[in-house]
């Protein structure tokens, strides 16, 4: 990945006594993340400027104190605030976590050296959804004496000295959040590459263009509510400590009933012949919906997108294919 320009490549925290000064007299937000970041990814000092950049004022307040839990939260909601875009925040973690491993082997212990630096474990995939606004804001220096009662508790921002920060182990969040993470991720890059397909159209209204649109249009909608969902369980997590009931968000697929007299394959070799022969028709058609999304085969490919409807389509072949070889073996003892 490409560093980011002025990139300090050993994070060694800046001992200055003007650091807090300097950190916000910087008036973008953007600025003021990236120095946070060069000063070392600092909890406390974080939380000082999640204060005045962020919109939860009570966030800071919540995290106050639990740096260990909270240090990759801390990360993802500055850079939501300052308004990055998520490839430029997985872009932030990632060289973050790179230099960290990277001075864990210089250091011959496998631990990161004082004064490295952590993402935590957080919402790894989450892409930052607020503002993304690189406006202007005050520039008043936030102190102990002045902060609005709304500000984290009053904790020096540590200047001359610099406290070991640990790398957060994996498995620090609860399975159920860390599982809703991953989904909320999973389906919200999903989304974004539907997105993309569908602005990569052409802008006309041909009957295949159209088509491609509303198939594109229907996958989104498809998966939306539930990306919805997951943001909510993960919000109700980390703002009011509610865990995710994974009965209700991953519930048990629901099991086949016993085969029926309804399920069992004809006793004569015609009658399997014939449900096979129905059952490749219909293969058949499906697959050409996942290469040409048409019933009948078209003039040239025009692959169905990655989505919910793909997926169903699929797992109909493969049901299909499964009793195809059922009725092969039971042709075999038919003849």
């Amino acid at each position: 990945m490409r560093a980011q320009k002025g990139w300090p490549r050993n994070l060694k925290i800046i001992h200055s006594p003007a650091i807090q000064g300097f950190f916000i007299k910087t008036c973008n937000m953007k600025e003021k993340v990236m120095q946070w970041i060069r000063l070392g990814c600092n909890f406390n000092l974080g939380l000082y400027l999640l204060a005045e950049i962020g919109k939860n004022k009570q966030l800071p307040r919540i995290m106050a104190g639990n740096e260990k839990r909270y240090a990759g939260k801390l990360f993802y909601e500055l850079c939501k605030a300052a308004g990055y875009t998520m490839q430029e925040y997985q872009e932030l973690k990632d060289e973050l976590q790179n230099i960290v491993e990277q001075l864990a082997l210089e250091s011959g212990d496998g631990n990161p050296p004082e004064g490295g630096v952590t993402t935590g474990e957080t919402s790894a995939g989450d892409p930052p959804t607020g503002d993304a606004s690189n406006g202007e804001t005050s520039g008043e220096e936030l102190t102990s004496e002045d902060q609005p009662s709304t500000d984290p508790p009053a904790v020096d921002p540590p200047i001359n000295e610099v406290p070991e920060i640990e790398v957060s182990a994996t498995g620090q969040l609860p399975e159920s959040v860390e599982k809703v993470i991953r989904e909320h991720a999973d389906l919200f890059k999903l989304r974004a590459q539907l997105h993309e397909q569908m602005a990569g159209l052409p802008e006309s209204n041909d009957d295949e263009t159209v088509k491609k649109r509303r198939n594109l249009s229907d996958s989104i909608a498809l998966i939306s509510p539930r990306i919805d969902l997951m943001f909510a369980a993960k919000e109700a997590f980390y703002n009011e400590g509610i865990l995710p009931d994974i009965s209700v968000l991953f519930p048990e697929p629901a099991q086949d009933p016993p085969a029926g007299p309804e399920d069992n394959l004809p006793a004569d070799a015609a009658g399997l012949k014939k449900m096979k022969k129905n059952l490749q028709t219909a293969n058949t058609k499906d697959q050409n919906q996942l290469e040409y999304q048409e019933a009948k085969k078209g003039a040239k490919p025009n692959p169905m997108p990655a989505g919910p409807k793909r997926i169903r389509i699929e797992k109909r072949i493969t049901e299909r294919n499964r009793q195809i070889e059922k009725i092969d073996l039971a042709l075999l003892s038919c003849s």
